[in-house]
């Protein structure tokens, strides 16, 4: 039987062994303290105790994204990771993504923090491209990057966040790239996650179960016509039907009203996509890291088939849990756990 370990950091540190599904799971309980970290202070100089930081540019004829590496001081090559951003527009204010770096670098691992295609200072559309494209996009900055001699060629991967953490494994399926790791994503098919976030969201807003039903099958007729399946005029009616059955409703306002939405066009070139047999399919070290708590995705469904699925002797997958955390969280005991983990060669604390 497989052992995948799962940490679960929220209460005093005590050990013990739970079955959950046919794999046999480790599981950590440690103390916690959730802290924002300040931004990274980075610097061209050659001070030694000070992060540098390099503004680069990665050639995507015909355009380039724009991106910051920045690098801790150490006497020697250091492994490194590559940022992948979530869904929609996101660059390098975002938040999320830069306390991630700022807490990365300032224990001891490089990071590559860069704009998204058609995003910030980088070129390109990120409306136009399936994960295929956004994945090609991160092998791009990990050549980048692996050319520089402070950067450990042989340790470097990358980090989605969001629905960044689905387009992390078809990057890591390059030779280039010696781990991935996945915060706050979805191992589901596109389909189903979107399914359940706008259901969430439903019952988030109060809504009765006849309502969030009536939204769950909205959701669905409106994946049936992005995929081409049913006329506009299908969807369009239960469009319509929904909103006059819950109206003034926030969950249903996103929804695209127009045939010619840019939605329709994405989803499409998206297309089926599920990321769990890109996983699988993957021999390097994998880290998923859930927040029981999130509002966006189903984690007790995805904790349960990531660990039932990808599990394996030949592929070490570690998940780390916080029952008490939403989606855009960070915390210092879980930077400081990556962080050993990146360094260990994906053994955590072993």
């Amino acid at each position: 039987m497989v052992r995948t370990p799962i940490v679960r950091l929220s209460a005093p540190p005590r050990h013990s062994r739970v079955n959950l599904g046919v794999a046999a799971v480790t599981v950590v309980v440690a103390l916690a303290v959730s802290v924002i970290p300040e931004a990274a202070q980075g610097t061209e100089s050659n001070t030694s105790c000070l992060p540098t930081q390099f503004e680069l540019t990665i050639e995507r004829a015909p355009f380039v994204l724009a991106a910051t590496l920045t690098i801790p001081p150490a006497p020697e090559p250091v492994a490194a990771v590559v940022v992948i951003h979530g869904s929609g527009t996101s660059d390098r204010s975002n938040a999320w993504t830069a306390a991630w770096t700022a807490a990365l670098v300032a224990r001891g691992v490089a990071v590559l923090h860069p704009d998204k295609r058609g995003s910030g200072a980088s070129g390109g559309d990120w409306q136009t491209v399936g994960f295929d494209v956004l994945a090609a996009d991160a092998v791009a900055a990990v050549r980048v990057i692996a050319a520089r001699p402070e950067i450990d060629a042989s340790r470097i991967g990358v980090i989605g966040f969001s629905q960044g953490g689905m387009v992390a494994p078809v990057a890591a399926a390059d030779d280039m790239i010696s781990f991935a790791i996945a915060v706050s994503s979805s191992v589901l098919p596109f389909d189903d996650q979107v399914r359940d976030e706008v259901v969430l969201a439903a019952r988030r807003a109060g809504l009765d179960s006849r309502q969030v039903d009536r939204v769950g099958r909205l959701q669905d007729t409106a994946s049936a016509y992005a995929h081409s399946k049913i006329r506009w005029e299908e969807y369009a009616a239960e469009l319509a039907e929904t909103r006059d059955t819950i109206p003034d409703s926030d969950v249903i306002a996103p929804f695209p009203a127009t045939e010619d939405h840019w939605v329709w066009s994405w989803v499409r070139s998206v297309g089926d996509f599920d990321p769990l047999p890109r996983w699988r399919a993957l021999d390097v070290p994998s880290l998923f890291i859930w927040g029981g708590r999130d509002p966006r995705i189903d984690t007790v469904r995805n904790v349960a088939l990531a660990t039932d699925q990808l599990a394996s002797d030949s592929r070490p997958v570690t998940i780390l849990f916080h029952g008490d955390e939403g989606h855009a969280f960070i915390r210092d005991d879980t930077v400081d756990f990556v962080a050993r983990w990146i360094l260990n060669g994906g053994r955590g604390d072993e």
